[in-house]
């Protein structure tokens, strides 16, 4: 709840600067991930490192705060000698299927530690939430299929990065995300993305 607030707060902040300065120019943002799995521990433990993409539309509304909306989406592969050490299948197995993707589609509110007036080289603070799809294939052994439902809930993140400006209308970034899903039992992976954010209308 506290966290709410204070996003709450951020808000309400950017909604005076954005009264103040009249800043309004959309952007386009998009980027690729790699993705390391480290909440509930069937998930950390027997999963390989995920890869994913996303895009995102971006609308600056101060120099120091943006919100946007993205849609990212993300893909694990199950790693099959650790799932069958940990569950003691015994010789001889083969596991097919297991994979796990996760369509998260979040609102975010970007802190802008530095305005563009001030460096080149920006690093921000991003916090926002949304919702959250996590579904995993079918898990075939020989004797069995475990069957597995997709789960549809909400989910939230924070993270840190850093903007590179490029030119007047496009930059790089780099960042690190914490998302978690509330699933059934809380599903959590670190997302690390390589992106660009360019002007969705040129500057004349």
């Amino acid at each position: 709840m506290k966290a709410w607030m204070a996003m709450a707060l951020l808000v309400l902040l950017a909604a005076g600067d954005v009264h103040a300065t009249g800043v309004s120019r959309p952007r386009i943002q998009v980027n690729g991930s790699l993705a390391i799995p480290i909440r509930r521990e069937a998930f950390a433990d027997d999963y390989s490192l995920g890869f994913g993409g996303g895009i995102g539309f971006v609308l600056p509304v101060s120099p120091s705060f943006n919100v946007s909306g993205t849609v990212d989406f993300t893909t694990f592969e199950l790693d099959a000698d650790s799932y069958i050490s940990s569950r003691q299948i015994p010789p001889p197995a083969s596991i097919a299927g297991g994979e796990i993707s996760v369509l998260y589609v979040a609102g975010n509110l970007k802190w802008n530690v530095l305005s563009p007036q001030e460096s080149s080289v920006r690093p921000y603070i991003l916090l926002g939430g949304g919702y959250f799809r996590l579904a995993t294939d079918d898990i075939v052994i020989p004797t069995s299929t475990t069957i597995i439902k997709t789960e549809h809930v909400v989910g939230w993140h924070g993270g840190w990065g850093i903007d590179l400006a490029l030119g007047s209308a496009i930059s790089l970034f780099f960042d690190a995300l914490y998302i978690v899903g509330l699933t059934q039992k809380a599903t959590g992976y670190v997302p690390v993305r390589v992106g660009l954010t360019f002007d969705l209308v040129p500057q004349i």
